[in-house]
């Protein structure tokens, strides 16, 4: 049940992060202000406060969708090694001792 809930989760958080990363402007890379040629054109064009805030609200959603990923990872990974390998080596060993009988045999 918990795996369904974070996997409709997860599904939410691609398409706002998708929808969010799209509707980032084009100058707005946190390393553009290290770059000397970008510099100018960056003080030339003043930067709004909501591409401030449109890029903190990207970073918390990819933060969601990273720490759901894990999540859902984790679960997963429980129920695809329930048993050991010498538990599962054990009980094929039982049944290919186990005789087959035919009820309708000639």
């Amino acid at each position: 049940m918990s795996v369904m809930i974070l996997s409709v989760f997860q599904i939410i958080l691609v398409a706002m992060l998708v929808i969010l990363v799209l509707l980032q402007p084009p100058g707005s890379s946190s390393l553009s202000g290290f770059s000397s040629s970008q510099q100018g054109l960056n003080s030339m064009i003043p930067v709004k406060s909501s591409a401030k805030q449109l890029s903190k609200i990207t970073a918390i959603v990819a933060g969601l969708f990273i720490m759901n990923t894990l999540l859902l990872s984790g679960l997963c990974s429980k129920d695809v090694y329930k048993k050991s390998i010498a538990e599962k080596i054990a009980s094929e060993k039982k049944q290919k001792n186990k005789s087959i009988s035919v009820p309708f045999e000639d």
